[in-house]
């Protein structure tokens, strides 16, 4: 099947880097009924922020016959959060750190997915059926309030795919019937969609 005529094998590897800091001051002065200052405090904060995402796909297509073909493919994506912020209080020329303001959140996300997908034709008839599996686990952690947030999601989703397509006089027609069978934690969720298209060419 690798080396039938036709097959594709595509690979692909994508990061990005998101970067971001921010300074931020705050001056406060309460006075008396005599207009005098009875407080005066200033707040500095620094705000940096760092988000990265990795991503890993990679797809196989071959050609079974000149009327179907057969898919698969695998992705796997990254993302990673790191957002804290630092405050300091300055009361009379004295600065220390400001625990109730301050915090730091992390968060890591990964998801990983799979699909099979079968293209047969007849004439101007096109099914499609397809698996897709998809597996999403996510840690968060507030440090500073020690909030702490650990899930993991399931999902198994069944695609059917069923096509009728028109080209006579220049003009296309398109009807599409969808039906999804959604495995999410241990529940099972169904959901169809249709669709008519039309268009001239």
């Amino acid at each position: 099947m690798f080396g039938k005529k036709g097959s594709t094998l595509t690979f692909d590897a994508d990061y990005v880097n998101y970067s971001s800091r921010s300074n931020q001051v705050f001056k406060n002065t309460i006075y008396d009924i005599l207009e005098n200052i009875a407080f005066q405090n200033r707040i500095d904060g620094d705000v940096p922020s760092s988000i990265d995402i990795i991503a890993l796909k990679s797809d196989f297509v071959v050609p079974l016959n000149s009327t179907s073909k057969f898919e698969t493919g695998v992705k796997t994506a990254n993302t990673n959060t790191n957002n804290e912020a630092i405050y300091n209080n300055t009361i009379e020329s004295i600065t220390l750190p400001d625990y109730n303001l301050s915090n730091r959140f992390l968060y890591d996300e990964w998801i990983h997915a799979g699909y099979v997908n079968y293209t047969k034709s007849y004439k101007r008839i096109e099914l499609q059926l397809g698996l897709r599996a998809e597996i999403t686990s996510f840690k968060g952690n507030q440090r500073g309030n020690a909030e702490n947030l650990i899930q993991v999601l399931r999902e198994c989703i069944t695609i059917f795919f069923l096509h009728y397509i028109s080209l006579d006089d220049g003009y296309y027609w398109n009807a599409r019937y969808e039906f999804f069978i959604r495995k999410k934690n241990r529940q099972t969720l169904f959901s169809g969609f249709e669709s008519i298209y039309f268009a001239a060419g």
